[in-house]
């Protein structure tokens, strides 16, 4: 019988999810050229040949030139988790990638509130999921399938939370990276927020008579999740820091957005509105599934 449950994602799991976007196609699988990817390639034919092995027309990148992408690419795909210590989490051969998680919701000295009514709630509903475990054990008939869900609602978020807690992070970690004795050439942060917490929507009619009808047809860009390219006021924050840092990465919902941080101003050009940015209400969900098989393993 198998159960199936979700698990926090640490720094390595996200790092590998960056590279499943940029090296591999459907199913997770390595773009291969002359039965090469990325995982098995020297690092002379990658740097040389990454287009053949990165998904570089992906839209994810901004601010970048051609070369940019092959330097960003072959830092992706070479970083190696620090075990000595903090600060960064990655080391590279000419530089460094730091991560850090921000969140819409309130946060304090613990954490974020919705992580500490996270794990609350999954000390709640522990001992109903023992419980359930051992129903299907006892009572499954094979090639039975079942399943039960535990809800709770969401802490309350909001923009301003998602603003405080990002410039609170960035900056702590940046007092780190002054005291960071290591190879600075190449400097990348890489910032995380996989809450469908904020929803953003261009305000393309912010300036225009109500009610007024216009036959052009435009409709407006509307994210579902939080997305730092498109935050002109987050962008101009990140670009105070152009001399400091080379690259911000943002990881969000299995999705990623590569900014090149002195290029901010050019990004900016074409962002002509604002987007609406509103905390959301949600339910969120603990799910146990269960499926007892009939199999034998080899040798049996």
């Amino acid at each position: 019988m198998q159960f199936e449950k979700n698990n926090h994602q640490n720094e390595e799991v996200v790092l590998n999810s960056i590279k499943n976007i940029l090296f591999c196609g459907m199913l997770q699988i390595p773009k291969t050229v002359n039965c090469k990817n990325y995982l098995n390639t020297s690092d002379d034919e990658f740097y040389s040949d990454y287009e053949l092995y990165t998904n570089w027309e992906k839209q994810i990148f901004y601010g970048l030139y051609k070369n940019d992408i092959g330097d960003i690419a072959f830092a992706i795909r070479n970083a190696k988790k620090n075990n000595k210590t903090t600060f960064p989490d990655f080391i590279l051969n000419n530089g460094f990638i730091e991560h850090f998680k921000f969140t819409a919701s309130r946060q304090n000295r613990k954490g974020s509130k919705q992580m500490q009514e996270q794990k609350f709630f999954e000390k709640q509903i522990s001992p109903e999921q023992e419980e359930f475990k051992k129903y299907c054990d006892k009572n499954l008939q094979i090639g039975e399938s079942i399943q039960k869900t535990w809800s709770r609602k969401s802490c309350e978020y909001s923009y301003e939370n998602l603003v405080k807690s990002f410039k609170t992070n960035w900056e702590n970690h940046i007092k780190k990276l002054e005291n960071y004795k290591g190879n600075k050439t190449l400097k990348i942060f890489l910032v995380e927020n996989n809450e469908f917490s904020i929803e953003m929507c261009e305000d393309i009619y912010e300036n225009y008579p109500q009610n007024m009808r216009q036959g052009y047809g435009k409709k407006s860009e509307h994210f579902y999740m939080y997305r730092l390219s498109r935050d002109k006021d987050m962008l101009n924050y990140i670009y105070n820091y152009k001399d400091v840092l080379d690259y911000v990465i943002y990881y969000y919902g299995e999705n990623v957005e590569i900014i090149k941080i002195e290029n901010i101003p050019h990004l900016l050009k074409l962002l002509p509105y604002n987007y609406l940015k509103v905390g959301r209400n949600l339910e969120i969900s603990n799910t146990l599934a269960a499926t007892r098989c009939n199999f034998k393993l080899k040798g049996e």
